[in-house]
C-alpha cells in the first residue's frame, strides 16, 4: 500500500550548506508524500536560515523533519533495515535494483542524498549500499526526484 511505503521510506539529506538547496530538497521529498525527512550535517547558512524554513514546510505538508549531526546517528536512532546512497558515480546497485529492494523489503528504507557537490566519503558509504541513479552528473535535487518518481511509480 502506498501510504505504508511513504511511512517506511526515510529521506536523508546529508551535508548541506545552501539554504536554497535545503529548502528545495525538503519541498521535493515532502511533495512526493514522504513522511520522514532527516537532515544530517547541516552547516552555515542552511543551519541558520534554512532550518526554520524547512520546519514550516514540514508542518504545512504533514512531514516529520528530524535534524541529526551525522549519518551514523540515522542508523543508531532510526534503525533503517537498509540504507542506500543515491549517486551519479559508480554504484553497487542500479536504480532498478533499488526499486526492487524497496518493493520486497518490509522494514524502513533510508535514501541518502548528498546536499553538496562533493561525493560521499568512503566511511559514509560503509553504512549502506551505493546506487547509481544516473550516469549524468546532476545535483541531489534531480537525483532524489528521479529516485522517488521511480519508486512511487512502481507502487501506484
Amino acid at each position: 500500500m502506498l501510504s505504508d511505503l511513504l511511512n517506511r521510506v526515510i529521506v536523508v539529506l546529508h551535508n548541506i550548506s545552501s539554504v536554497h538547496r535545503l529548502v528545495e530538497l525538503v519541498r521535493l521529498a515532502a511533495g512526493f508524500g514522504i513522511k520522514n525527512i532527516v537532515l544530517t550535517k547541516v552547516t552555515g547558512a542552511a543551519a541558520q536560515q534554512g532550518l526554520p524554513e524547512v520546519f514550516k514546510i514540514g508542518l504545512k505538508l504533514n512531514t516529520n523533519i528530524i535534524v541529526l549531526s551525522e549519518l551514523n546517528e540515522v542508523v543508531d536512532l532510526l534503525a533503517p533495515t537498509k540504507l542506500f546512497f543515491l549517486t551519479c558515480e559508480t554504484g553497487q546497485l542500479t536504480l532498478s535494483d533499488l526499486v526492487n529492494e524497496v518493493k520486497t523489503s518490509e522494514g524502513k528504507i533510508g535514501l541518502v542524498v548528498n546536499g553538496s557537490d562533493l561525493p560521499f566519503l568512503p566511511r559514509e558509504l560503509q553504512l549502506g549500499k551505493s546506487v547509481k541513479v544516473t550516469k549524468n552528473q546532476i545535483p541531489g535535487t534531480g537525483v532524489l526526484a528521479i529516485t522517488l518518481y521511480k519508486i512511487l511509480e512502481e507502487h501506484s
